[in-house]
């Protein structure tokens, strides 16, 4: 537009305002109205009433043809002398005649015009929540760069923040989501036995929980002393340590305590479990150790008299313990606590907590101290976590991750101390104690009152599942017998039927630790924690409860004939005359723990702790005690014949022998120090097992031993003899079997069942596990299980739910259901012989299956029976999943079929590979997920109608999916990988590091997620 301005004084001031400072002012640029019609007030505001000439200001955004401004360009931009003068000084009319062109020379763009833009590092932009930005053209230049996000540092989010490729790799991840805890009033410390039960301590108090903390009992025990420390076992153990030497003991997961009586009187700070002992340490540097489950102690001298106020081990079944204290003093152990060595913390500083575990270990104390470990203890360098508070707690969950508390903060490492990070704790107060709920959920609480769990997103539980075998029998009855029963942790019982060559797991109705099992003829029983006794009549396939009538630990059985005779804790002996069916108690006459428990004949010895020996000559009926001439615990104990060779192995390296059924004892020279654990005698020879790898031989029924080179360094707890043959099967922790058949003179390792799972499937509140050897297992925490029996006859490789009931598939056609959640099952009987490989819930009540030779079979009455449907295709059809009554299979040869009305007909589908397709998932019901082998992942985003690869991140086999909700899927590979899609599955990119076992699949059911594969792998998944 065009104002004309009268200006008679200031024109020469105008001139040059406008004319000279044209080309740099911003304000000669600006073609806003508003701001050019302030321009003209202002001259305006600044002129003499008399107008002398008229000034025509020309704010078009258009430069003057020969980049000058002048005088002559008129409305229409004209400029008809084009050159830089001011002319038209003299109009036509004698007046002097201006018009100034305020538009710029240098503009950058036009108006209206946009852009990409993007001010990331170079190759970031699209990479995981990177993006580009619009920029628009403002007053002939570009404005800033709109709606851009550019690299920032790693949350816990699910996405790639740092636009490196990989989510949440940049930041500690673990432990973001936070709950509150709720805890009695007092606690000071808590020890879980496993995800659902804990104990608390506090002062004088006890509590128990079996609810994962949700709620608390109080506990019942006789001290009154404070309580300082806790700790518990997976088997149900508790024990609490605290002033005045105070040693409480609890066999129920702290429900019930029973004062210990130990060698000190002094404050006892920090108790913890090492393989095959417990330890507790004290004021003044006062170190005890129980050998026998906290039942009994004994003194070890310190390196030290500094006070110790701390002590953890190095893992279950680790012999490495680490204990700290005033002084900045760190003792190590390499024997479980049997002695102690000082080791350079490089500080002065008390140290006040310390965690263990592999090869890592962090300690803390006053001041800020913080000095960590990669070598196992050996040594320890400084940490700097950036605080002068005082430091309490401390824990090494597993892996490399590190973790300290004080100060109201977490201070949290995923690289071995390397590196941490801060994170503000979720209460009021300082961080007082740490613990671990279950390997994914850490316990937390303050010095204001209360606490919180913190949990963290993939954190594998292990690599394959991890078993303590304690136990190993064959039937007396017979040499030709092949069949073996081994019994552990976590009701484990596992039956051979080659002579121990290869295991495969039973259904058990218990979960408790079972620590002994006879059996004779086709009569089993099998004992353990909380007075567990359990029975089968054919020879281990099938096990039921028999009512034992005590809570004690039973530690030992022996069946002969229809007598059956058990020992366990307190002196308790029951005693059974029709096979297990019914027990009563026997008087003892002691109230030590009775370990072991052999019968032949008449004559049946009973050992355990303080050296005792009993020995009955009436079946049982009455025992009467024997001098065994040590004090040593006697652990394992082996009657070969009721006249002849007998021998009992303990504590220390110790054995004792009797040549007369037990009548009397001599001291045997073992030639070691480790703890021995059990022992069996087959004619002249014998071979007694203990801790470290101990294997021990004697060819004289026991008179002098000989090491035995063994072909592993863990734990062994249980040795037995194949009757009449030369068969010797040893077991032990670490899922541990191994076989000699030359009479025990050369050991190899067996394979130990590891049942390859192949589909966690929601179950109601539960989660199902299945797999090879008919295997399932049933789950609401992810870590306690039980084994329902799956009536399949082999292989479950898929099950499905709709509402309670559940279906399950597997080899040659087998279909078996569930209505009550995956409790009890029947099997259905099946249209087909092919092997089905995947099952899925379509519509309500209706289920269809597809496998080998491209069977699909089809119920429409939940489950309740099965019909063949044509698939059109030969191929091998390995996933399926519906939505609604739109489904998808897929196969081999990259085979792709649809149906839109619940698996009754289907129409092939291009898929665009010819990759093998392993699994489908409906994130929802417009897209879809296929994965396969070669990194392949396709993806539909019209229901299945038609799919489009997918961009993968790895070249690797994919196996299965995982869908966790708001678009997020897990595709999991050969390498026990996982890569993640926040998106539906249209972008991936790497999730987690590979565990070099394949995942085949995975499930959920409310918030229990878990990932499955190969060697009975298992994740739990938990969401930050």
């Amino acid at each position: 537009m065009r104002v004309a301005i009268a200006c008679a004084a200031v024109l020469a001031l105008a001139l040059g305002a406008c004319a000279g400072g044209a080309a740099s002012s911003s304000e000669g640029r600006r073609s806003d109205s508003g701001q050019d019609a302030a321009l003209v007030d202002a001259l305006a505001d600044t002129a003499p009433e008399a107008p002398l000439a008229d000034i025509t200001i020309d704010t078009r955004n258009t430069p003057s043809p020969d980049g000058t401004i002048d005088s002559t360009v008129d409305s229409n931009g004209d400029d008809a002398n084009a050159d830089s003068s001011v002319d038209g000084l003299a109009g036509a009319d004698g007046s002097l005649d201006s018009t100034i062109d305020l538009a710029t020379p240098d503009l950058a763009c036009a108006p209206g015009q946009t852009r990409p833009c993007y001010s990331g590092p170079s190759g970031t932009a699209g990479v995981g929540a990177c993006q580009m930005g619009t920029e628009s053209c403002q007053q002939g230049q570009w404005g800033p760069c709109s709606g851009e996000v550019t690299p920032s540092a790693e949350v816990c989010n699910w996405q790639d923040d740092s636009c490196d490729g990989t989510v949440d790799n940049d930041t500690t991840c673990y432990y973001a989501t936070r709950t509150a805890l709720t805890l009695p009033s007092g606690a000071s410390r808590v020890a879980f036995v496993d995800a659902m039960r804990g104990a608390a301590i506090g002062a004088s108090s006890a509590w128990f929980t079996l609810n994962g903390g949700s709620t608390w009992q109080a506990a019942t025990k006789p001290s009154s002393q404070t309580l300082r420390a806790v700790t518990a076992q997976p088997d149900g153990v508790v024990v609490a340590v605290g002033d005045g030497g105070t040693v409480l003991l609890s066999p129920d997961g702290g429900r019930t305590y029973s004062s210990i009586a130990v060698p000190t009187a002094a404050r006892l700070n920090g108790v913890s479990f090492a393989s095959g002992a417990l330890v507790a340490v004290g004021d003044g540097g006062v170190i005890i150790r129980s050998t026998d489950g906290g039942a009994t102690y004994t003194s070890v001298t310190p390196p030290t008299v500094q006070s110790l106020h701390a002590i953890s081990g190095r893992g279950a079944t680790s012999a490495y313990m680490l204990a700290v204290g005033a002084g900045g003093a760190i003792l190590r152990s390499t024997n479980s606590g049997a002695s102690f060595a000082s080791v350079t913390s490089g500080t002065s500083a008390t140290l006040r907590a310390v965690g263990y575990y592999s090869s890592w270990a962090i300690a803390v104390g006053d001041g800020g101290a913080a000095v960590r470990s990669t070598d196992s203890g050996a040594s320890f360098s400084s940490v700097n976590l950036g605080t002068t508070a005082a430091l309490h707690s401390a824990l090494v969950p597993g892996g490399e991750t590190l973790i300290a508390g004080g100060a109201s903060t977490l201070w949290v490492s995923a690289d071995g101390g390397a590196t941490f990070q801060s994170r503000p704790a979720a209460a009021s107060g300082s961080v007082t104690h740490l613990a671990l709920r279950s390997p994914t959920a850490l316990v937390a609480i303050h010095s204001g009152g209360g606490g919180h769990v913190a949990e963290g997103p993939v954190r594998f539980l292990d690599k394959s599942e991890s078993v303590t075998l304690r136990a190993v029998a064959f039937s007396n009855a017979s040499s030709s017998t092949q069949t073996a029963l081994a019994v552990g942790s976590s009701g484990r019982l596992l039956r051979s039927t080659d002579g121990g060559a290869t295991f495969n797991p039973v259904s058990v109705p218990t979960q408790t630790t079972l620590y002994a099992v006879s059996y004779s003829g086709t009569i089993a029983v099998a004992v353990g924690n909380s007075g567990t006794i359990i029975r089968s009549t054919d020879s281990g396939l099938t096990f039921a409860v028999v009512a034992s009538g005590t809570t004690s630990t039973l530690y030992g059985v022996s069946v002969s004939g229809s007598t059956v005779v058990v020992v366990g804790s307190s002196g308790t002996i029951l005693r059974s005359t029709n096979s297990g069916q019914t027990f009563g108690a026997v008087t003892s006459g002691t109230s030590s723990t009775l370990y072991a428990v052999t019968m032949k004949g008449s004559t049946a010895l009973a050992t355990g702790a303080s050296g005792t020996i009993l020995r009955s000559t009436n079946t049982g009926q009455s025992f009467a005690a024997v001098t065994s001439g040590v004090t040593n615990t006697l652990y394992g104990a082996y009657l070969y014949s009721a006249t002849g060779a007998a021998l009992a192995v303990g504590s220390s390296g110790r054995i004792v022998q009797s040549t007369n059924g037990g009548s009397s004892w001599a001291t045997v020279t073992s030639g070691v120090t480790n703890t021995l654990y059990a022992v069996a005698i087959d004619f002249s020879t014998a071979v007694a097992v203990g801790s470290s790898g101990t294997v021990l031989r004697a060819t004289s029924q026991g008179s002098s031993w000989s090491a035995v080179t063994a072909p592993s360094s863990t734990t062994l707890y249980g040795v037995f003899r194949r009757y009449g043959a030369a068969d010797y099967v040893i077991v032990g922790a670490s899922n541990t079997t191994m076989r000699s058949t030359d009479y025990g003179a050369t050991f190899a390792l067996t394979s130990f069942p590891y049942v390859t799972l192949y589909d966690a499937a929601a179950a109601g509140s539960a989660l199902l596990l299945c797999g090879s050897s008919a295997f399932m297992a049933r789950t609401l925490n992810a870590s306690a299980f039980t084994y329902p029996d799956s009536t399949m006859p082999s292989t479950i490789y898929s099950a499905a739910e709709s509402g309670s009931t559940l279906v399950a598939v597997g080899s040659s056609g087998a279909i078996a259901r569930s209505t009550d959640g995956g409790v009890m099952w029947a099997s259905v009987t099946s249209p087909t012989t092919s092997t089905l490989y995947a099952v899925a819930q379509a519509s309500s009540g209706v289920f269809v299956a597809v496998g080998s030779s491209g069977a699909i079979v089809r119920s429409s009455n939940s489950g309740a029976s099965f019909s063949a449907a044509t698939s059109g295709v030969t191929a091998t059809l390995r996933g399926v999943d519906c939505s609604s009554s739109t489904c998808v299979a897929a196969g081999s040869s990259g085979t792709l079929l649809r149906s839109t009305n619940g698996g009754s007909s289907w129409s092939p589908l291009t898929s665009g590979v010819t990759s093998t397709l392993y699994a489908v998932a409906f994130v929802d019901a417009a897209n879809v997920v296929v994965v396969g082998s070669s990194g392949t992942i396709l993806h539909s985003s019209n229901g299945g109608a038609s799919f489009s690869a997918a961009t993968s991140p790895s070249t690797s086999t994919y196996y299965g999916l995982l869908l966790l909700g708001q678009g997020r899927v897990l595709a999991l590979d050969s390498l026990g990988r996982s890569v993640a899609s926040a998106d539906s599955g249209v972008r991936w990119t790497p999730h987690s590091p590979a565990i070099g076992t394949a995942l085949y699949g995975g499930g959920q059911s409310g918030n229990v997620k878990m990932l499955v594969g190969a060697q009975a792998a298992r994740a739990s998944y938990i969401e930050p």
